[in-house]
């Protein structure tokens, strides 16, 4: 029996293109032996990555008459882009697939690749880190607009002589808004999910418009950004020992790991007032005072729209037990390194990743919660191995042992 996602019918054509890169060993780059006589929307399901197929045999349901449109994305995308146009196309909200023009997509396509090879820090971004924090042409439901030609040439020259990732959001994070003339308001902002030319026009921002806009730029040099919110934090109410209730948004950017800052509040990562707020969230069984990531991969998990709570459209990680007892951890070796020097490991809470870096026997800091057990995976060229990790406590200084 022929089975039916929305419009699209997955006809014998579709079938082949689905397996017959496994059973004849063609490539995401080879059309040659399976494109004769198939429709634009099979050549792009045949080349799509198993990891996203699904999800984008449905966004060209949801697309109809539009799908073709879509399809010629990825069709024509360049083999190393290939991949990252089928991801894009198969996360977009139901509301762009739609409307969003194709020659849209393309340019983002493209600028986002490029900010990616530009990157001083390039070899530092998993690739599913970068097609969720630099690929995606939008956050959450803002207007769509070409940001990356707007704020890319300022962005650029306020990091022109930045080294690494954090120091680029850094940079941006302390004089991008006053390059911009832009500023927080709870209420001179006309709406709080502006987009980056609504927050410029009208100089005030909430603090969603204003992670927004520090997200795009960074998303324009190439650092890894997403935005992260809370419905309601745990404080019934603000006191004056500087706890804020209500809702909040703020942004992580990746060096490495996951960090957090807040948006137009220059400091260091991960030394943000609202972080004694977040830790609060760690035994929270309602999902109003969790603590979401939005993602462009499609998921059951929904990032709330504070402003819009009908609009379920959003895919989140619900990153909440990342900010328990949030603390500076020495993750190291349990032995010495005696080949590369190095050992190049991966961390994941609850299968999300939450970091991937090299370490030894002396360790390096990240920013881990206490007390959770966290998925380690030591990587090689070869493929890598699966380990167990806890962060604890040890004379005082938090740490986490690889066993190697």
């Amino acid at each position: 029996m022929m089975k039916t996602w929305g419009l699209i019918s997955i006809s014998a054509a579709i079938l082949v293109s689905l397996f017959g890169a496994v059973l004849f060993g063609e490539t995401a780059s080879d059309f040659s032996s399976v494109s004769a006589g198939m429709s634009v929307k099979e050549k792009a399901i045949a080349v799509a990555p198993e990891s996203c197929r699904v999800a984008l045999i449905e966004a060209f349901g949801k697309a109809g008459d539009r799908a073709d449109y879509l399809a010629e994305v990825i069709v024509t995308a360049r083999p190393s882009q290939r991949d990252g146009a089928c991801f894009l196309i198969a996360g977009m909200p139901d509301g762009d697939l739609m409307t969003l023009d194709a020659d849209f997509l393309r340019r983002n396509l493209h600028a986002a690749y490029a900010s990616l090879e530009r990157a001083r820090w390039k070899k530092d971004i998993p690739e599913e880190v970068f097609r969720n924090g630099v690929l995606p042409y939008a956050n959450v439901d803002e207007k769509r607009e070409e940001w990356r030609a707007q704020l890319g040439p300022i962005a650029a020259k306020l990091t022109a002589n930045c080294e690494t990732s954090s120091e680029a959001a850094l940079q941006l994070n302390e004089k991008l808004f006053a390059e911009l003339h832009v500023q927080y308001h709870p209420t001179k902002r006309p709406k709080p999910n502006q987009s980056p030319s609504e927050s410029i026009a009208s100089g005030y921002a909430s603090c969603t418009g204003l992670s927004v806009l520090l997200i795009d730029a960074c998303r324009c040099v190439g650092v890894p950004a997403r935005l992260v919110a809370t419905p309601s934090w745990v404080v019934p109410q603000g006191d004056a020992n500087g706890n804020h209730a209500g809702n909040h948004s703020w942004v992580e950017i990746w060096d490495r790991q996951w960090r957090a800052v807040g948006a137009s509040e220059p400091g260091p990562l991960d030394k943000t007032w609202f972080l004694k707020n977040a830790s609060g969230a760690k035994d929270a069984t309602d999902p109003m005072h969790m603590i979401y990531a939005v993602s462009w991969q499609k998921s059951d998990c929904v990032f709330p729209l504070i402003w819009n709570l009908a609009d379920r459209s959003r895919s989140a990680e619900n990153v909440t037990a990342t900010y328990g007892d949030r603390r500076e951890t020495l993750v190291k070796t349990k032995n010495p390194v005696h080949t590369t020097g190095f050992v190049h490991f991966s961390l994941r809470l609850n299968g999300q990743l939450l970091a991937d870096a090299r370490t030894n026997e002396r360790g390096i800091p990240l920013y881990l919660s206490q007390g959770v057990k966290y998925e380690v995976r030591v990587l090689s060229d070869e493929g890598g191995k699966d380990l167990g990790a806890t962060s604890e406590l040890c004379d005082e200084t938090p740490t986490l042992v690889i066993e190697n």
